[in-house]
């Protein structure tokens, strides 16, 4: 073998690292770990295999239920998919669930990147760092410090609830709603435009209501800062989505607490308890809020004024306090009393607003470097992503998830 030969060997290809480096091929590879990560949490989970702890196995039961009296699940979204996707496919029901959900998993993580590349354009973030960003997004967690707080979950709620089929079905819908009606300004939003939001939100609903609950009261408090309700097009969006919601809500709660709903307690309601389901699961419910939600609030109280003028921001903190108001003063009496259902809104706007202020801090960061709320900033992210990634192993490991 000559000199030369030797050469070639031990010389890289330029044109076989440039293929691997193509953004193009990283995106699809890092959406494919996505889904293949999500399958395989999610067929544990549903596999009576396994010991992982989650409220998936229940939620399939309810599509034998669903088959044979559909009016019996008030939220039949979720098990609407898995079952056609089972009936089709001819694959199993836990198989079925594990693909949707690994499906609904790929395209959240699909929406946040886009989110984050939408609102950075022109900062100069490669797809590379975006993806990276939107890797710590699906795996950041509320802050834990020990002797501080008891659980990693349960108290402080999660930007992301892995083991909750239900409201991971909502999340893509309800994060691509948002992301339409922000993406151009108002006088670009069309009757087709406001009708694809509406469409989504609408279907957010038959997932799981907790979106809905947060959304119509922020929505309509964020129009009247801004002034929106002026604008007949989207007064009459307002109108027609919030009297479309209350029908749909209106007729799932008389499913739950009047009808032989799968989720139906005999005289079950919904009662005022102020902090008394929260309380049950942390020791202060407001440490456990501010840990719940540091990084955004580190970024909301660096500059409110950044805050306030960026509009899917604002309505992302809207929809947390009308959360965390939901959260500590509802609950349901018998049963269900401990499931804290009222408090599932919250840890949804946990991750919306995670996302959006993300987003915004981006924008920041090549400006912002040697102040002191920058400091402050990436201490509180870097408490959520360490202990993300103690939760993440911990739940993909079969550990509990709160």
């Amino acid at each position: 073998m000559t000199p030369m030969d030797r050469a070639c060997i031990l010389k890289p290809d330029m044109r076989v690292l440039r293929t691997i480096s193509h953004p193009l091929l990283v995106k699809i590879g890092f959406f494919c770990l996505v889904f293949g990560a999500g399958f395989f949490l999610f067929y544990h989970q549903a596999s009576s295999k396994y010991n992982y702890i989650s409220d998936l196995p229940g939620h399939l039961s309810y599509w034998q239920t669903l088959a044979t009296d559909p009016l019996s699940v008030p939220h039949p979204l979720f098990h609407i998919l898995v079952g056609l996707t089972s009936l089709v496919s001819g694959i199993s029901l836990h198989i079925s669930a594990a693909f949707v959900l690994a499906c609904l998993t790929t395209s959240l993580a699909l929406i946040i990147f886009f989110i984050l590349k939408d609102a950075c354009h022109g900062c100069g973030y490669t797809d590379v760092e975006l993806l990276f960003v939107t890797f710590l997004m699906m795996t950041v967690s509320s802050a834990f410090i020990p002797g501080v707080v008891s659980n990693m979950y349960l108290g402080q709620g999660s930007p992301n609830v892995w083991h909750s089929a239900t409201l991971l079905t909502v999340k893509p819908i309800a994060f691509l709603a948002v992301f339409l009606l922000f993406n151009r300004p108002d006088e670009h939003r069309g009757v087709a435009h406001y009708s694809a939001t509406c469409a989504l939100i609408i279907l957010s609903i038959l997932a799981k209501p907790s979106f809905i609950f947060v959304f119509l009261p922020s929505i309509w408090l964020f129009s009247a800062l801004k002034g929106l309700l002026r604008l007949k097009p989207f007064l009459i969006f307002l109108l027609i989505l919030s009297l479309t919601s209350l029908l749909v809500v209106g007729l799932q709660y008389y499913s739950v607490y009047h009808e032989g709903s799968v989720y139906a307690e005999q005289k079950a309601t919904v009662v005022f308890d102020f902090l008394g389901v929260w309380s049950r699961y942390t020791r202060s419910v407001p440490v456990s809020i501010v840990l719940g939600i540091a990084f955004p609030l580190a970024v909301a109280l660096a500059n409110p004024r950044r805050v306030y003028e960026n509009d899917a921001l604002l309505l992302c903190w809207l929809m947390t306090l009308c959360g965390i108001v939901m959260g500590t003063t509802l609950a349901e009496t018998g049963a269900r009393y401990h499931h804290g259902n009222f408090i599932w809104s919250y840890r949804l706007a946990q991750q919306f607003v995670f996302v959006y202020s993300m987003a915004e801090f981006l924008k920041w960061d090549r400006q912002s470097t040697g102040r002191s709320w920058y400091a402050i900033i990436i201490a509180a992210l870097s408490l959520h992503i360490i202990s993300g990634m103690i939760y993440t192993v911990r739940i993909w490991s079969g550990d509990f998830y709160y």
